[in-house]
């Protein structure tokens, strides 16, 4: 893998790092979908990030960061340095980056839909907008270490450069580092880290190395190490840049082993509180939920115990309802009769025996049927008003049974003269409902 890396510093004056704010933004990428995956930039980042963080750095990670999360991310940045002038900022890049045109890109973990020169414009990080990006917070120092692979990863570059160009048009005051010559190709080293990001992470564990001595001495440690082949190379658009001005001493030390114990204390107490509250939400909601559960249980109980009550008074509206119990026959009328029989209230069944009759005064007007059942003879009904006159007489229906539908009113009590044919002598059932 070939890497590039950029320091990119913006001087007004020196002075100390101590109480001053200081904030840095650290990407890496090794997941990538359409070209390939890279073995050590999560491990950069993650080992980049602790480093800043031990020396009073806040740092925000993205790691495996899409298009709208990079651009995001350094957006932030700007916003957080353009808030103090004498802020310092850090933003360091693991991951591919390619050139097209003379431009440098970052490139996105989605790199699938990158298929052409214009897809590169539209859908990777240029390197040029993270500069002047951060150049528009007009705060006193900023870093940029870009970690980039590059050999250009996509099949369809026409492209016959290898690498990335060098930034001619970079901010004033300046300082642009590739971690290797143009058209070498970089050490990704044996460890977990690659060789030039493992010794700049050596040398920035240095107190009092200046920013100088520490771009020295790890260009030193590499060439060294690798026996030349690996070359860091260094452009510099910074007047007057001298090691008086940047040093690790204006980014400040690494803490102590007990300080990094009580930050590391301090995080476990934060991420204890953020679970036991979640915890707390959780048994709220749980709950809230039972209690709603419970109030919707009472309020099903009631409107069941409410629809019960409904039916039951409309079942005794109904009973109430229905005509009086129908009377036996007054004394003149049982002296015409041989047979005497009391129909229930609701209608029913009786027995008939030569000739019998029944009375019946209705509470509510409607409709009634008088129906015979198990003749033995021809059956005659006959429904005769309270004056006597005739209302209705029957007609046959199946089996010579005898059948009459009327109308009767309320109040009004009617007689029902049940016999047979011709004086016959028989028995029959003789059923009355109500409609």
């Amino acid at each position: 893998m070939k890497k590039l890396f950029v320091f990119l510093f913006i001087l007004a004056t020196a002075v100390a790092a101590f109480g001053q704010q200081k904030h840095a933004l650290v990407i890496g990428n090794s997941d990538y979908t359409g070209i390939s995956k890279l073995r050590n930039p999560l491990n950069d980042a993650n080992d980049v990030a602790a480093v800043l963080e031990s020396m009073g750095f806040t740092v925000e990670q993205v790691l495996d960061g899409d298009l709208d999360r990079m651009e995001t991310a350094v957006m932030n940045l700007q916003r957080r340095l353009g808030a103090a002038r004498d802020s310092y900022g850090f933003f360091f890049y693991a991951g591919h980056g390619v050139q097209s045109n003379g431009e440098n890109y970052l490139i996105p973990v989605e790199a699938n839909n990158i298929l052409n020169d214009t897809h590169l414009r539209q859908r990777a990080v240029s390197l040029q907008f993270v500069l002047e990006s951060l150049n528009e917070a007009g705060n006193e120092l900023n870093m940029f270490v870009l970690d980039a692979c590059r050999d250009n990863p996509f099949g369809w570059s026409r492209s016959g450069s290898r690498g990335l160009s060098v930034v001619s048009n970079a901010p004033t005051g300046s300082i642009v580092m590739y971690a290797t010559g143009a058209n070498s190709v970089a050490d990704d080293g044996t460890g977990k880290n690659g060789l030039f990001t493992g010794h700049l992470l050596n040398n920035l564990k240095t107190p009092g190395l200046s920013v100088f001595e520490l771009f020295d001495k790890t260009m030193g440690d590499v060439i060294k190490i690798s026996n030349g082949r690996q070359h860091p190379e260094l452009s510099l658009r910074f007047p007057g840049a001298s090691s008086t001005y940047i040093g690790t001493k204006m980014l400040g030390s690494p803490s102590t082993p007990n300080a990094a114990v009580e930050r590391a204390q301090a995080d476990a107490a934060r991420l204890a509180a953020d679970r036991a509250k979640a915890e707390a939400d959780r048994l709220a909601a749980e709950l809230e939920r039972e209690e709603s559960e419970a109030r919707i249980a009472a309020l099903r109980r009631e409107r069941e115990n409410r629809e019960r009550a409904e039916r039951e008074q409309a079942e005794q509206n109904r009973k109430e309802a229905e005509p009086a119990v129908i009377q036996p026959p007054t004394e003149s009328l049982r002296k015409l009769s041989s047979n005497e029989n009391t129909i229930p209230a609701s209608g029913g069944i009786v027995r008939v025996n030569r000739v019998n009759h029944y009375y019946v005064t209705p509470t509510q007007s409607g409709w009634w049927t008088f129906t015979t059942s198990n003749n033995t003879g021809i059956p005659l009904l006959e429904l005769l008003d309270s004056s006597g006159n005739r209302v209705a007489s029957n007609s046959y229906g199946d089996g010579q049974n005898a059948i009459i539908r009327s109308e009767l009113k309320s109040g009004v009590q009617y007689t029902i003269v049940a016999r047979f044919a011709s004086n016959q002598i028989g028995s029959y059932d003789l059923t009355v409902r109500r409609l």
